[in-house]
């Protein structure tokens, strides 16, 4: 079963892979002139929540919620809601770390609890 879930990611992990040397090329090249790139602004955050809601549609809960609780902080330090600022609200990562490894615990209990179950039937 493990082999069939690694086949499956496998060309996901590629096609990331991919994505992310594009990216990370054209921003290279945009610094050093060749190539204009568009400037994503403040919105940048929005791709790390992007990114979080992917890993929630593909079971993956834990990381999933740490991507969106990260892009909405860096949102909120953006933007400076409530007064958040990178330099004063460092520690809430630290608490949606702790959030998110409990989350991810408690899921994983769950499908196994669950798969322990009906095998025995």
């Amino acid at each position: 079963m493990k082999n069939r879930k690694q086949e499956r990611s496998r060309p996901r992990s590629i096609f990331f892979g991919l994505f992310l040397i594009a990216i990370g090329t054209a921003f290279l090249l945009d610094r050093f002139g060749v190539l204009n790139v568009p400037s994503l602004g403040r919105l940048w955050p929005g791709f790390v929540i992007g990114l979080g809601l992917v890993h929630v549609l593909e079971g993956r809960i834990g990381s999933g919620m740490m991507f969106v609780v990260f892009g909405t902080w860096f949102f909120a330090c953006e933007y400076a809601w409530l007064g958040l600022t990178f330099r004063n609200s460092w520690p809430l990562l630290i608490v949606a770390l702790g959030l998110s490894m409990i989350l991810e615990s408690l899921v994983r209990s769950r499908r196994n609890t669950e798969i322990s179950e009906g095998g025995a039937q």
